[in-house]
């Protein structure tokens, strides 16, 4: 039995599955892919106000990542 992939993760309310095959080309499409993504699959961290500390926490760390390679 295989692993699900991460599109079949990627589910929305109604159980249909996103589209993963937006093309990123900057980072800043990255970052907003990341942050859009982070969300639908874990609706857990999203507090009632819409603010998630943990998607926030993943996000800049993924910003010091990247500086690295800059």
């Amino acid at each position: 039995m295989r692993a699900p992939t991460n599109l079949e993760h990627m589910r929305t309310s109604n159980n249909i599955v996103e589209d993963a095959s937006h093309e990123v080309r900057t980072c800043t499409e990255l970052r907003e892919q990341i942050h859009n993504d982070l969300r639908l699959q874990h609706p857990e961290w999203i507090e009632p106000g819409g603010e998630s500390p943990m998607c926030d926490f993943y996000e800049a760390r993924l910003l010091e990542l990247l500086g690295a390679y800059a």
